[in-house]
């Protein structure tokens, strides 16, 4: 979350190296005529979160707006699929719900299902962008490059601490270092959004802070980590301000940012599209 929340948050004192061998996900059956791009964003803060509630989240007013697709001349066009509801910010649901995201079944995101192949009618996800608004008021848009695995100790959205499960992913994260950074070129995202946009819509971070924000990005990288295939997720946060303006440069910011990730993950071949 926001500048106001530092205060809950300390760095973890020490950073283990990545000792997985990375693998590309499944090629698909046939070569793919899109490149797949999952979004994410927040529904509203209820009454057990420990600041104001606003009555809406930006996160997902511009996730919910982004185009379906963006053309791009002679490269594959990539498909933006967004998740088609605004996620509750807790520990447990987020954790249960992001495996499903990166696993890819259409009936899932909602979208129409062969019905030859049913449950098992997927889509390979190429990237994923989460999204979750600030807390402050006058704040940059924020991209995200690391996510931490512990030092979460705020009630969620449903008033409740983060289980003994969720503090282990299942058990799955014991070993997991403490600190997963995304294999994105965030610079190179950057320098896309600021040529296209004048000041300083965007930012770097180095920490998310120990919400659910942090929260779901931790989940998601840690998922690639468990399936030993790259990081190829990022974290937006987006700005508290939620005025018909503000939505729309989101949207603008948001389309450069998936389409700069994606052209950075082609570039070094880190996602299985050739």
């Amino acid at each position: 979350m926001g500048s106001s929340l530092s205060k809950f948050f300390r760095p973890p004192s020490t950073i283990h190296p990545r000792e997985l061998v990375e693998k590309d996900p499944p090629a698909d059956p046939q070569p793919p005529t899109e490149v797949n791009v999952v979004v994410t964003g927040f529904g509203v803060w209820s009454k057990n979160v420990p600041w104001p509630p606003p009555p809406f989240n930006t996160s997902w007013l511009i996730a919910d707006a982004l185009p379906r697709v963006i053309f791009r001349q002679n490269k594959r066009n990539i498909r933006i699929i967004t998740y088609p509801k605004p996620i509750s910010g807790t520990w447990t649901g987020v954790r249960e719900l992001i495996p499903q995201i990166w696993d890819g079944q259409k009936d899932f995101f909602g979208l129409p299902v062969d019905p030859k192949k049913g449950s098992d009618d997927r889509f390979q996800v190429h990237a994923v962008l989460h999204c979750g608004c600030l807390d402050q008021p006058g704040e940059a848009f924020r991209l995200e490059r690391n996510a931490f695995k512990e030092e979460y100790t705020l009630p969620d959205n449903d008033g409740l601490l983060p289980s003994e499960d969720d503090k282990t992913g299942g058990g799955d994260w014991i070993n997991f270092p403490v600190m997963l950074s995304t294999d994105i070129n965030t610079d190179t995202v950057l320098a896309a959004v600021k040529a296209k946009i004048s000041g300083e819509p965007l930012v770097l971070s180095d920490d998310p802070n120990r919400y659910t924000c942090g929260w779901m990005y931790w989940v998601s990288l840690a998922e690639l980590y468990k399936r030993q295939e790259k990081l190829r997720a990022l974290f937006m946060h987006t700005p508290i301000e939620g005025k018909s303006e503000d939505i729309e440069i989101g949207v603008k910011i948001a389309s450069i940012v998936i389409q700069s990730m994606v052209e950075d993950l082609e570039e070094r071949k880190l996602i299985g599209l050739f």
